[in-house]
């Protein structure tokens, strides 16, 4: 009996060892279905000054300063991917819908006006290496230029939480930190954000994570240069089975300033995003 209990109160520590540390991989698996749903809130503060024509334009239209503007968008979508090949490569079909986002500017429900467009969906492969291959975009080839642009941010999205090669104990944390360029119409976009995880908990086959996030980005588009810098927090829920994370959440602060059509920019900008997976 004493023996017995030594073993049962071994391998309850084991167990309880086992669950401290993780090794995390970000990947999509074959033959799964993710069904993702989206959702942005922007709460926006920005007193204008300069171009007296403009600013008169906007109070004719209600708009009057300081500006306050609350903005809601939400997306779906979802990513069936097949079976796995001989090369270690499967399928992939994502389908999203972004709909109409609702404003509500200085206390009043205001229309954005935006036309609603079908659902889209991109056709792909996913390689022995993890990295994903365009085929085709909504029955377009996959080497037009909106095509190349959709296809990049996609492998841009799977690869922005890069995990440690190692297993993570709980208490350690990972930094990513995310460059990149966007070129736009008549001017370009850089964003530098730098997003630190830290593992908290390890419990119930899932890894749960706390973030902090800083942001520099300057755009330069046509008439128009801005500069926002913030900072934030957020959270993570990872699944182990799926290799993925089921739920994530961050708010982050930012003050912007910039120049927008000889109009004078300063006010701040609160970024409340929510993403939650359902993996079958």
């Amino acid at each position: 009996m004493k023996k017995i209990t030594v073993l049962l109160l071994l391998f309850i520590a084991v167990k309880a060892s086992a669950q401290k540390s993780v090794l995390f991989k970000m990947k999509y698996l074959p033959q799964h279905t993710y069904n993702i749903l989206m959702n942005m809130k922007g709460n926006i503060k920005a007193d204008l000054s300069g171009n007296q024509e403009i600013l008169e334009k906007l109070k004719e239209q209600g708009i009057t300063m300081p500006l306050a503007a609350v903005i809601s968008a939400k997306t779906t979508g979802t990513t069936k991917t097949g079976v796995l090949a001989a090369d270690n490569s499967f399928p992939l079909a994502m389908t999203f819908q972004v709909e109409q986002p609702s404003m509500i500017l200085n206390g009043k429900s205001t229309p954005i006006p935006m036309q609603q467009k079908p659902a889209t969906t991109i056709y792909a492969h996913i390689l022995s290496d993890g990295t994903i291959k365009g085929d085709s975009i909504s029955g377009k080839k996959g080497d037009t230029t909106s095509g190349k642009s959709a296809l990049k941010m996609m492998n841009t999205v799977q690869k922005q939480i890069k995990f440690p090669d190692h297993p993570m104990h709980v208490g350690e944390s990972f930094t990513q930190d995310i460059p990149f360029n966007m070129p736009m119409n008549m001017g370009t976009k850089s964003v530098e954000l730098k997003t630190v995880y830290t593992l908290v908990s390890i419990t119930g086959g899932k890894a749960y994570f706390d973030m902090t996030q800083t942001i520099d980005m300057k755009m330069n588009v046509q008439q128009s240069q801005l500069n926002i810098t913030g900072a934030g927090t957020g959270k993570m829920v990872y699944s182990i089975k799926d290799n993925f994370p089921i739920s994530y959440a961050s708010s982050i602060n930012m003050n912007v300033n910039g120049d927008v059509s000889s109009v004078d920019v300063n006010g701040t900008f609160e970024l409340n995003m929510d993403f939650k997976y359902d993996i079958n």
